[in-house]
């Protein structure tokens, strides 16, 4: 570019008016260059704030999911200790309802549900059951 102006300068310089005209001239698009070259500086500032954010905007979202992520990971191990605990739970009470059942029918004295149902008049045979 600078040579350009070189040259053009050298072919005005035959007048007196061509060297204050071409310094001008010569100022002027050195004026445009440089405002371009600004507005492509400014542009490229804008795009790689704008990349900035929303990288950052992507990370915070990334982290929030994984904060989701973790806090319902420690839901499932609660409520899989909580099902281990009702298990282990279930269990012992069927252990021990199996144990006062084996211990009831060792009784002599004690008799079957049915037996204590028809003693107590809940199975009632005939009219009378007929009638609840």
């Amino acid at each position: 570019m600078m040579t350009l102006l070189a040259k053009a300068l050298g072919w005005f310089t035959g007048s007196g008016l061509a060297t204050p005209i071409s310094l001008i001239v010569a100022l002027t698009m050195a004026h445009q260059a440089w405002l371009a070259r600004d507005n492509r500086v400014e542009e490229r500032g804008e795009q790689r704030c704008e990349a900035e954010h929303h990288l950052a905007v992507a990370r915070a979202e990334r982290d929030q999911a994984k904060r989701a992520v973790e806090k319902a990971m420690q839901i499932i191990e609660q409520e899989k200790q909580l099902t281990e605990t009702m298990r282990h739970d279930r269990q012992a009470i069927t252990r021990e309802f199996a144990a006062y059942k084996d211990r009831a029918s060792a009784d002599p004295r004690c008799l079957s549900d049915g037996v204590l149902d028809l003693l107590r008049g809940h199975g009632q045979v005939g009219e009378l059951g007929a009638k609840r």
